[in-house]
């Protein structure tokens, strides 16, 4: 059974943990976040995002952006001994990241990642899950418990992390959500409505275009996509979500690797069904944007 949290308080955990974004706001900023009241003071919602991805060299990567500005940047310290395709968020446990991640070998892993203090160095340890031969074109971990996956047939399932009686973690109880989704270039999760239950998720088509679904818990086959813009993300195939302060708002950054190039949108009403989406333009200060298996 899932916390009944509000999704802006589960993204900012989340984004939080891995991104030390409290300090970042500020503790007003960041109190006011906690009690989902609107910032104080005349400088408005803060927004941050921890773009976590890996590197052309295969290290894990975090590009910190608050308000459209790069304000740091960690990373492992070596490469990964395997390519990430994709990742996602599962949980955060007494400061350590729970981080799913599809690879290019078929075998998914769970990571643990740690960020030691005063340091601009990440920690990350790897263990295999089930099932193997898992390649989707798309796949985003919805908060830990179900995941989404885009095949290259264009068809969205929807699987269930599950822990088994011996310790072993794996995703099992497939279930079809749509189909026709080959169009799509990005996937990442944008937020876990409370009630009724659903999974919010950004999606970018081959058109350019921003798109909102939300997939109910009971009915998974309900899913409603609601486009936010229909151009401007031509070439995106990396988004990485965050929050801002204030109530029910939220901000994505989307990547193009092969331009090298970021930009940021921010999404009001985001769980309301009438989510509206405001282009900000490119993130501000000079980072390595060309990562992959972004989140």
């Amino acid at each position: 059974m899932r916390p009944r949290a509000r999704s802006t308080l589960l993204s900012l955990a989340l984004a939080s943990a891995l991104a030390g974004t409290l300090a970042a706001a500020g503790a007003a900023s960041a109190d006011q976040a906690l009690r989902g009241g609107a910032a104080s003071g005349k400088a408005g919602p803060v927004c941050t995002s921890g773009v976590l991805g890996q590197d052309a060299a295969g290290r894990l990567t975090q590009h910190v952006v608050r308000n459209g500005r790069l304000v740091g940047t960690r990373r492992t310290t070596a490469p990964l001994p395997f390519e990430i395709t994709a990742l996602g968020y599962v949980d955060v446990r007494d400061g350590v990241s729970r981080l799913s991640a599809t690879t290019a070998d078929g075998t998914p892993r769970m990571l643990r990642l740690t960020e030691p203090k005063r340091r601009t160095t990440l920690k990350v340890s790897a263990r295999r899950i089930t099932p193997k031969g898992l390649s989707p074109a798309l796949f985003t971990d919805a908060y830990g418990f179900y995941a989404y996956a885009v095949d290259d047939a264009g068809v969205l399932h929807r699987g269930t992390l599950t822990k088994r009686r011996d310790g072993t973690l794996g995703y099992e109880r497939r279930r079809r959500v749509a189909r026709d989704l080959q169009g799509l270039t990005a996937l990442t999760t944008a937020a876990y409505r409370a009630a009724p239950g659903a999974d919010l998720l950004y999606a970018v088509t081959s058109r350019g275009a921003l798109r909102l679904l939300t997939i109910p818990h009971a009915k998974p086959r309900a899913m409603r996509a609601k486009t936010l813009k229909r151009r401007g993300y031509a070439g995106v195939t990396e988004l990485s979500s965050g929050f801002c302060t204030g109530d029910d708002r939220g901000n994505v950054v989307a990547l193009d690797p092969v331009a090298g190039t970021a930009t940021w949108t921010v999404v009001s009403r985001l769980t309301s069904g009438r989510a509206v989406a405001r282009a900000k333009g490119a993130v501000r200060g000079r980072a390595d944007w060309r990562l992959h298996g972004v989140i």
